[in-house]
């Protein structure tokens, strides 16, 4: 990935000019994400609105101003036709695409 794009993910330039620690920290549910930020082990981006952050009260929300919307993209396989994968697909479309 281009330090760019790797920049923005971990949330550099940090205030105190220093770099963000390298990964990799794997997870695999949102649940251990949160643990690893409670652990002090990593940082999460999420949607203002998202309730899922309020699961834990040993966390807490900062809002992040100055962020430059970001593009979303949802990739299927042509032939999927597991119903779940439509549905995923029109959720997004209704929650993520602004009116011009």
């Amino acid at each position: 990935m281009t330090a760019p794009w790797t920049g923005f993910w971990r949330l550099e330039p940090r205030a105190d000019g220093s770099p963000a620690p390298l990964g990799p920290l794997l997870v695999d549910t949102f649940e251990d994400k949160l643990e690893a930020v409670a652990d002090g082990r990593a940082i999460a981006l999420v949607p203002a609105d998202d309730p899922r952050g309020a699961l834990r009260n040993d966390l807490v929300a900062v809002p992040v101003e100055g962020i430059e919307p970001c593009q979303v993209v949802v990739a299927t396989r042509s032939a999927d036709a597991n119903p779940l994968v439509a549905h995923f697909r029109e959720s997004a479309k209704n929650l993520l695409v602004r009116e011009a």
